[in-house]
């Protein structure tokens, strides 16, 4: 019996910003979908790549019989976590975002974006992900 369909409502999206070369830039992101992440000036752009990306997988996927399910919702999470750390670095912490001005929340938000970004280009990675959006928006025959 044939599963039905997945679609990419089906599947998490992971929405953040990054900075390089000194701009801002949106990244969109399905974690379980291998390569379908994207970015773009704005949230929207970014979304509306990764999607495209995201839809092509799963009918490529589909066709192979390959669909990959999505992550259970309890692995998902909330976005929440709590942190137990020292005081010092508490108080540190606190200072940086003052000086920063931000709240303490985005301070360690940014600073744990950064860690988990550190080493990747993502100018190249950028250019990379257009190659292959370029790629396959173009029409393809089907062999006979």
């Amino acid at each position: 019996m044939r599963k039905s369909k997945r679609s990419i409502e089906d599947y998490p999206i992971l929405v953040f910003t990054k900075s390089y070369d000194g701009e801002k830039h949106f990244v969109a992101d399905f974690p379980d979908l291998k390569g379908c992440g994207s970015s773009g000036k704005t949230a929207e752009e970014a979304i509306a790549r990764a999607r495209e990306l995201a839809d092509a997988y799963l009918s490529d996927a589909e066709e192979r019989g390959e669909t990959p399910s999505p992550a259970p919702e309890e692995m998902q999470g909330s976005g929440r976590f709590v942190v137990r750390m020292p005081k010092a670095l508490y108080r540190e912490c606190g200072r940086l975002a003052k000086i920063e001005g931000v709240s303490m929340n985005v301070w360690i938000r940014k600073a744990i974006e950064e860690k988990t970004a550190d080493g990747v280009d993502f100018k190249a990675l950028a250019g990379k992900i257009d190659a292959i959006h370029a790629a396959i928006s173009k029409p393809h025959r089907k062999a006979s």
